[in-house]
C-alpha cells in the first residue's frame, strides 16, 4: 500500500506557517526543503486517513480532507475575498519518492475513513491543529468547516447560521441572527469555539499580496 503526498500548488507565508501548525498526522501539511537553488522547497499534504486508500480513489479522498483546512481558512481570513484554498499538483508515493499516477475524478467510494486514525489531544498544540482533530467526531465542527469551505456566498452564510442555529437551541440558546454577514459569522463560530471547546482562534488579515506571496496578521505568532 502506498504512503501517500499531495504536492500543494503553492507556497506562500500562509501554506510555510502552517508547516507548524498542522504537524499531526491527521491534517498535516509539512515541507522537503530544497538541496539547492534549482530547485525549491515542496510543501505537502498528507493524512493519516488515508493509509489505507487505494489509489483510485485517493486524490479525491485527500481533495475532501482539504476542504476542511479550507473551511478553517475562510473563517481565518477577515478578507473572505481573498482566502487561499488548498490545490494539489503532484501525488507522490512516499515510500518511493515517485510522482504516482492516479485518478483524479470523483467516485462514490471515494469516503473518507475517519476510523483509520485516532488523533490525540496535546496540552500546548496549535490551536487549528486541535480544532482539526474534533472532525473525525464531532458532527458540527465537521459540518460546519465543510459549508464554510464552499466560501462566504449569500447561500452559504445562511447554511452555515442555520446551523449554528440548530447548534445553540440544542442547548437551550434559542437565537435568531440579525444580519446574517460573513463577520458576524466568523464571530458567532469563535464564541461557540471558545466556550463550548475551549479553542481559541483570532482572525488575521492579509496586508499585502505580491508574486504569490502573502505577508499577514498571523495567529501562530
Amino acid at each position: 500500500m502506498a504512503n501517500w503526498a499531495f504536492e500543494i500548488d503553492r507556497a506562500d507565508n500562509y501554506i510555510i506557517d502552517l508547516t507548524s501548525s498542522l504537524t499531526d498526522e491527521g491534517f498535516r501539511i509539512w515541507c522537503i526543503p530544497s538541496v539547492d537553488d534549482e530547485f525549491p522547497p515542496l510543501y505537502l499534504f498528507s493524512s493519516a486517513y488515508l493509509k489505507d486508500a487505494p489509489a483510485d480513489t485517493v486524490y479525491v479522498q485527500a481533495s475532501r480532507l482539504v476542504k476542511y483546512i479550507d473551511g478553517l481558512s475562510y473563517l481565518l481570513f477577515e478578507n473572505k475575498n481573498n482566502v487561499p484554498r488548498i490545490r494539489f499538483t503532484n501525488v507522490i508515493d512516499k515510500n518511493t519518492l515517485r510522482i504516482a499516477n492516479v485518478p483524479r475524478t470523483g467516485t462514490a467510494r471515494a469516503v473518507n475513513d475517519f476510523s483509520a486514525y485516532k488523533p490525540a489531544m496535546e496540552e500546548d498544540e496549535s490551536p487549528l491543529s486541535r480544532l482539526l482533530k474534533l472532525v473525525p467526531a464531532d458532527p458540527f465542527i465537521r459540518d460546519l468547516l465543510l459549508i464554510v469551505s464552499q466560501g462566504m456566498e449569500t447561500e452559504t452564510i445562511a447554511q452555515a447560521y442555520d446551523h449554528i442555529a440548530r447548534f445553540l437551541d440544542a442547548r437551550g440558546i434559542p437565537f435568531t441572527f440579525p444580519d446574517k454577514i460573513p463577520a458576524f459569522l466568523t464571530e458567532i463560530v469563535f464564541k461557540i469555539l471558545s466556550s463550548y471547546y475551549k479553542i481559541d482562534l483570532t482572525p488575521f488579515e492579509i496586508k499585502d499580496q505580491q508574486m504569490g506571496s502573502f505577508d499577514y496578521d498571523s495567529i501562530y505568532d
